[in-house]
């Protein structure tokens, strides 16, 4: 029957669109980032409480920490480390 089949069918995930960032949002994230780290590791347990806060994705969080998007906006803020 249909209902068995939908059922029976995996549970597709909805996807919640991500808002899009500006400069300074970029900026506050980075700025954010644990000092801990080292330019280039970021922990899931820091990333996901910030995409949660800015309605974007974890990765999103993880490449303004290691450089990769953002860079222009964030590079005043970068140390030597």
């Amino acid at each position: 029957s249909i209902d068995a089949d939908a059922a029976a069918a995996p549970k597709r995930i909805k996807r919640v669109r991500s808002q899009t960032l500006n400069a300074q949002q970029a900026k506050e994230i980075y700025s954010l980032r644990p000092s801990e780290l080292p330019p280039g590791v970021a922990t899931i347990g820091h990333t996901a409480e910030l995409a949660a806060k800015y309605h974007v994705a974890t990765n999103t969080i993880r490449d303004i920490w290691n450089r990769r998007s953002w860079a222009k906006a964030t590079l005043p803020l970068w140390t030597p480390k």
